[in-house]
């Protein structure tokens, strides 16, 4: 059901403004606004401008055969492109018994600035 799915994948951007608890928490006072270089990713929200947002992998293919499942999800060219979120996922999703297990590959994600 959409409300209730197996597996869902999203991809989901952050802004400096989304760490900020986490800053308060873990960095040294006084840190916090020249302390950004910690995380390695100076200037992060001005790759493609400044957003949060999370958005989902689309359909692209589904294969079946006996217990297995593949599904490749394409994420939109904005995302990718400007983002960072991969072109293309891949879920095998294999039933044994009452298990179900889920493997997720993630190709082609684009090297950003954005954390996520």
């Amino acid at each position: 059901a959409p409300d209730d799915p197996v597996a869902l994948l999203r991809y989901q951007t952050l802004t400096d403004d989304d760490f900020r608890a986490f800053r308060d928490e873990f960095l040294l006072n006084g840190a916090d606004g020249s302390g950004y270089q910690e995380y390695g990713r100076p200037n992060a929200t001005k790759a493609a401008g400044a957003t949060t947002a999370t958005v989902p992998g689309s359909v692209r293919r589904v294969l079946l055969n006996n217990a297995t499942a593949l599904v490749e999800l394409a994420f939109d060219a904005v995302w990718h492109e400007s983002y960072g979120a991969p072109a293309t996922a891949w879920l095998n999703f294999t039933a044994s018994g009452s298990t179900l297990d889920v493997v997720c590959v993630c190709l082609n994600k684009t090297s950003t600035r954005w954390s996520d």
